[in-house]
């Protein structure tokens, strides 16, 4: 028998999370925050293609049960990075992400479960200004984002999950994964 599960993390911009500098593009229009992400998310790629989040890490993986012991296991999924939509009046342009290449360390194998762990990131596709502690004070540079998720399926067909390290967000000052995630994906 497989068994598959999955757990999602979702970065996302808040309104007013952005502070300082880059404010200026919010304000005006011409960047946005994104709206809060759904509670079941049913479609990933769709919110992504939608600008509904700046970068997603999905990990997905999968075991196969034989008499109760589990006899292969694998990765699926990975993280993706979104694009970044500017606008000016009626004309919009939108720069694709770059992404970092996704971090799997061996499975751990345990009597009947096997716990998965991936890193996923990348950088925005736009370059955004914002203060740093040395000389010039002010720095240009696309933002990082990337997450850590741990996903453990069990041969009852139980899973657990949890994201073992911090989001981070470097380059505006701001963490964009929300409080309350990952998600399991219906």
């Amino acid at each position: 028998m497989r068994i598959e599960s999955s757990v999602t993390s979702v970065s996302w911009l808040p309104l007013g999370a952005v502070q300082a500098l880059p404010e200026l593009a919010f304000a005006s229009g011409v960047a946005h925050y994104d709206p809060p992400p759904p509670d079941q998310l049913h479609d990933p790629a769709g919110l992504l293609a939608s600008d509904g989040a700046r970068f997603l890490n999905q990990l997905r993986a999968f075991i196969e049960v034989q008499e109760g012991r589990i006899t292969t296991h694998g990765h699926l999924g990975g993280g993706r990075i979104g694009s970044t939509t500017l606008r000016l009046g009626p004309a919009a342009v939108s720069f694709p992400g770059a992404a970092f290449p996704d971090l799997r360390p061996q499975p751990q194998v345990g009597n009947g479960w096997v716990r998965f762990q991936q890193t996923a990131g990348g950088r925005t596709g736009v370059a955004a200004p914002h203060l740093v502690r040395r000389r010039p004070f002010v720095q240009l540079a696309a933002p990082a984002v990337w997450t850590t998720l741990a996903l453990t399926i069990h041969a009852n067909g139980r899973s657990d999950f949890q994201m073992t390290g911090p989001a981070h967000s470097r380059g505006t000052g701001s963490t964009t994964t929300p409080a309350g995630w990952p998600k399991r994906v219906a």
